[in-house]
């Protein structure tokens, strides 16, 4: 359903049967991991012209990964990574 590049791909498909008999299928909850261990490729100083997607392409080599800098990160929101000045981590990828 997802693409693996996705950060819902391994999750699994659910589905709940309703009072009235229909079924409803929806994605497993997605829980941000732990990442204590995971190698650091860099720490970024984030400009007015850095953007999620361009540097999960310049350091990870994809920018669909964009979702990974989140994780490394601990942002539920990527909206919240994008403050001039702030330092993000760029980890290798999962499983990388």
């Amino acid at each position: 359903m997802f693409d693996q590049a996705s950060r819902y791909y391994n999750l699994t498909t659910k589905t709940e049967t309703l009072a009235d008999g229909s079924t409803i299928s929806y994605i497993s909850r997605r829980f941000l991991p732990v990442l204590t261990n995971q190698p650091v490729l860099a720490k970024v100083r984030l400009t007015d012209n850095d953007r999620l997607d361009l540097l999960a392409a310049q350091y990870i080599a994809n920018p669909l990964l964009a979702w990974q800098i989140c994780d490394a990160n601990n942002l539920m929101n990527p909206l919240t990574a994008l403050e001039v000045g702030a330092v993000l981590t760029i980890t290798m990828p999962l499983g990388g």
